[in-house]
């Protein structure tokens, strides 16, 4: 099991990770707006959506275990500054798949549904590049810090 000390690392890594994520989900919701029938509807059964909505789906959900997985690594550096992005992160992912669903799922689609999506995608790009940012300084600050004395004791 990694020290305290490399979960900041690992969460930096992971939080690369789900920026690219990020950038594909959006480049996939593009996609998808320009070849997705003029309305989805509420008949439809997740077989018949487009291909490129099921991978955008696919990838929304990929997404979420990989933030679900940084706010457990960021929870175990106890970093609150890992922490705060982390949660923002499992947060805007969880409510913009919950809107991306509620937009598909229902006839006509909510525009309402579509621009919440929208503004938790960007929530969560900006919650992603925090947890990156955050999580180099932590890495850096650990680095910094003199290694306690083993024995010694702080008056």
């Amino acid at each position: 099991m990694a020290s305290v000390r490399n979960w900041p690392r690992i969460v930096t890594y992971l939080s690369a990770v789900a920026l690219l994520l990020l950038l594909v989900q959006y480049f996939l919701g593009l996609w998808t707006n320009v070849y997705a029938p003029s309305q989805f509807s509420s008949f439809d059964s997740g077989a018949n959506y487009s291909p490129s909505l099921n991978v955008h789906i696919i990838n929304g959900d990929l997404l979420f275990l990989v933030s679900v997985a940084l706010l457990v690594l960021a929870a175990l550096s106890r970093q609150l500054r890992l922490i705060a992005p982390a949660a923002a992160l499992v947060v805007s992912i969880y409510v913009a798949g919950a809107l991306g669903m509620a937009y598909v799922n229902s006839t006509p689609n909510d525009p309402i549904d579509s621009f919440g999506m929208g503004a938790m995608f960007l929530v969560a790009l900006f919650a992603a590049a925090v947890l990156l940012m955050m999580s180099v300084r932590v890495q850096r600050a650990a680095k910094a810090a003199p290694a306690p004395i083993v024995g010694s004791r702080v008056a």
